[in-house]
């Protein structure tokens, strides 16, 4: 740890390393966390608009497991 960059630890595993951020309530964010975000909140969005759309399961391979059985 500096005064120009944060690393953080769990565990003693390195989780996070940044530049360290003097503002008030600044937000520092991985760009690839930002876009999991983005996609999650959108995914979550059409779920509770029910505009998702889920393919049909064919389940007759595993009718035939269990018939085999």
């Amino acid at each position: 740890m500096s005064h120009r960059e944060v690393v953080i630890h769990v565990d003693g595993r390195q989780v996070a390393q940044h530049r360290r951020s003097y503002t008030p309530a600044d937000v520092v964010l991985d760009p690839a966390h930002a876009q999991a975000l983005r996609i999650a909140r959108r995914a979550r969005t059409r779920l509770a608009r029910a505009d998702a759309d889920i393919p049909e399961v064919d389940l007759a391979c595993y009718d035939a497991l269990i018939e085999a059985c």
